[in-house]
């Protein structure tokens, strides 16, 4: 597949795709276009001023994804710091809140990226701060028996 695209690209050098996927990674980093849901390739080929060929090439050969993949890393990524963030917030909040058109899409692209659901990764989280604050209440309360009377 790659080599047919330099056969129906010939004038693409390898600096123009790499240069292509700088200004990809900065659209996705600085606009972060991927939290709305009908994001499409057609809106990052506007937003890089460049075409879908080219942008498809430079995602797959520095990412190894196709674009749909590449763009649901970035929501998956995304929907993991607003689960660090806000404890409160609902699977289902954070699905929306983080570009994915449904429930469902965001579970298996969540799972294919660490291997668990969002619920399972959610309560691991909230696990972990629990223990943390246990143990910051437990030191407190040892650091006061040893002040003198």
């Amino acid at each position: 597949m790659e080599s047919e695209f330099w056969k129906t690209h010939p004038k693409a050098s390898k600096g123009e795709i790499d240069n292509v996927y700088r200004r990809v990674l900065s659209v996705m980093e600085l606009e972060k276009p991927y939290l709305d849901e009908e994001f499409s390739i057609n809106d990052l080929v506007r937003k890089v001023y460049s075409n879908k060929s080219y942008i498809s090439k430079a995602i797959n050969i520095h990412s190894g994804m196709n674009f749909r993949s590449f763009v649901n890393g970035y929501r998956v990524r995304y929907s993991t710091s607003l689960m660090r963030s806000n404890k409160e917030l609902k699977v289902a909040d954070i699905s929306a809140m983080s570009g994915f058109h449904s429930d469902v899409s965001f579970n298996m692209a969540f799972k294919l990226a660490y291997g668990r659901t969002p619920g399972e990764y959610y309560q691991e989280l909230k696990a972990e701060e629990l223990q943390h604050l246990s143990r910051k209440q437990a030191q407190g309360l040892s650091d006061e028996s040893e002040r003198p009377a």
